[in-house]
């Protein structure tokens, strides 16, 4: 199928917002800013937009890579078992960012401006109540991630600190599947609650 008779499909995000999706034969474009004569008859973009489509693939992918740990058997052979292993800190980094993004999102929505470049999750919450979201829904996972972080933000990255002062050892909680399935479920709703609600106060 070439480009020129593609299928297009929109998926709209709240009123303003868009994503224009085109699938070909070899190839998938994820479009930002497109003419969109659905919503508002004009160039739609949202930098907002583009920072949850990249948070919901890091949520995605985080899900996908702890589903292969929940292979762990105690009984498989070594080999088996360290190449699941493998998947852990890629999983943790990605539930991370998704976290740190969705509170970046959320400033951005709520503020109407750009937010600071903090990594400090705890900071960042703090930002966005401050601002004005009420909800709790941040404070359990976040407090989860730093029991596991040894060294802070860079834990997940590289397990060194920027002056590298790495850790002695790496204890992974096997079947964490349905806590992060949950932490990660219950953020993208109640952030989106209040967004509507926040929406509807406006109009």
């Amino acid at each position: 199928m070439s480009k020129n008779n593609a299928p297009k499909i929109v998926q709209n995000e709240g009123c303003y917002k868009a994503i224009l999706r085109e699938y070909f034969e070899d190839e998938m474009c994820i479009n930002f800013r497109f003419y969109d004569n659905l919503i508002l008859g004009k160039e739609t973009y949202s930098v907002i937009t583009l920072l949850d489509f990249v948070a919901k693939s890091y949520a995605d992918s985080c899900l996908t890579l702890f589903r292969r740990l929940e292979d762990y058997d105690f009984n498989n052979m070594p080999t088996q078992n360290n190449n699941i292993s493998l998947r852990y800190l890629p999983a943790m980094f990605c539930f991370r960012h998704f976290i740190e993004l969705k509170l970046k999102c959320l400033y951005m929505e709520i503020k109407k401006e750009t937010f600071s470049e903090i990594h400090n999750l705890s900071k960042l919450l703090e930002n966005v109540k401050n601002a004005g979201f009420d909800s709790d829904v941040f404070d359990e996972p976040i407090q989860y991630i730093k029991k596991i972080e040894k060294i802070g933000d860079e834990h997940f990255r590289y397990l060194l600190t920027k002056d590298f002062r790495g850790i002695d050892k790496v204890e992974i909680p096997m079947f964490e599947f349905e806590r992060i399935k949950t932490y990660i479920k219950n953020i993208e709703e109640q952030s989106r609650n209040y967004l509507d609600n926040l929406m509807r106060q406006h109009i």
